[in-house]
């Protein structure tokens, strides 16, 4: 099995999926941590096209894999699934930006409904992206057992727990 990180919006997450990947390779075959191209050129926001084709390719040649993503990585993740340029066989998800979801119009719903993998979604409680009772709002009517919704105490888009994320992978490939 391999894995496949995918970070947040801002650069600062380069650093924090460098630290995810060194405490979580060690179960898996490979890792690919993507680097937005957003980050070298000092644009504010990223690409989520260019992003999603670069996922799609770089994805090919993984198989078979699963997806650990934080915040904007999380829609990349599902975004690319459900077109399916990626076959995952779970997911884990930290801070979904359900702020973001609702002023883009992203049919994130849509998304998780065609999904049939498991997913593990990690939400602080107070996040100011989207706390957690409004994803479990927000996520209330998707009709599908394999989504896992996880509350963590949390006033921060931050998701900084690394024991957290291993103690899950961990149980999730049953180590």
């Amino acid at each position: 099995m391999n894995l496949i990180l995918l970070p947040g919006n801002s650069k600062r997450n380069k650093t924090w999926i460098e630290n995810v990947d060194a405490r979580l390779q060690k179960y898996f075959k490979t890792t690919y941590r993507q680097n937005y191209s957003h980050w070298d050129k000092g644009e504010p926001e990223i690409d989520l096209s260019f992003e999603l084709e670069k996922l799609s390719q770089n994805a090919s040649n993984l198989k078979p894999y699963v997806v650990f993503a934080k915040s904007v990585g999380v829609i990349l993740a599902l975004k690319a699934i459900y077109e399916n340029k990626m076959v995952v066989s779970w997911c884990l998800f930290a801070g979904i930006p359900l702020e973001l979801v609702k002023n883009e119009n992203i049919d994130l719903k849509k998304w998780l409904n065609a999904i049939s993998c498991p997913i593990y979604i990690i939400q602080n409680d107070s996040d100011p992206a989207g706390t957690y009772k409004d994803v479990k709002s927000y996520i209330s009517d998707i009709d599908s057992p394999s989504i896992n919704l996880i509350e963590t105490p949390g006033e921060t888009h931050n998701y900084d727990d690394i024991d957290l994320f291993e103690r899950l992978v961990k149980g999730i490939l049953s180590i």
